[in-house]
């Protein structure tokens, strides 16, 4: 039978060990560079696996360069995935060989994503319009203040 002592000493190593995969699995599935957000008006967070990440911000805008063994395609579907599932809707899309240029919209603001592949290193661009008043006016939709003001000169 174990004293009050052994247990103790039992519990603190299993709490631990246990703490110490907890650390382990939230490094692994969010909490490294996978996780780690790129852009705060955007909400992008890091490609997954990606390695030797640097990230410079002007502004709004972010340049990304880092290291990933995926595809072009790959890297895109997952940052694409990402945009749409944060409500950023893709207006346009331009691919080649080593690039892909694409451009979203989101709450009258417009994003114009450039991933491109250099030598096995990604270089990933986000250009951020804060105020793009013709992105507003597209968003107002049919029911837009000047639809109503037409209707009201019809009775006249």
């Amino acid at each position: 039978m174990l004293n009050s002592k052994e247990v103790f000493a039992m519990l603190r190593r299993l709490l631990s060990v246990g703490l110490s995969l907890f650390f382990v699995g939230l490094y692994a599935f969010g909490a490294g560079a996978g996780g780690q957000v790129i852009n705060e008006t955007v909400g992008l967070t890091m490609f997954p696996g990606a390695s030797e990440v640097e990230i410079a911000e002007d502004g709004l805008d972010t340049t990304v360069r880092f290291s990933a063994e995926a595809s072009l395609e790959e890297v895109y579907a997952f940052f694409h995935d990402e945009l749409t599932a944060l409500g950023w809707e893709r207006t346009d899309l331009e691919t080649s060989d080593d690039e892909i240029e694409a451009t979203y919209r989101r709450e009258g603001r417009e994003l114009e994503f450039e991933l491109e592949r250099d030598n096995g290193r990604y270089v990933l661009e986000l250009d951020v319009d804060r105020d793009n008043p013709a992105v507003g006016r597209e968003d107002a939709g049919s029911g837009s203040a000047r639809d109503d003001h037409d209707d009201d000169h019809d009775d006249d």
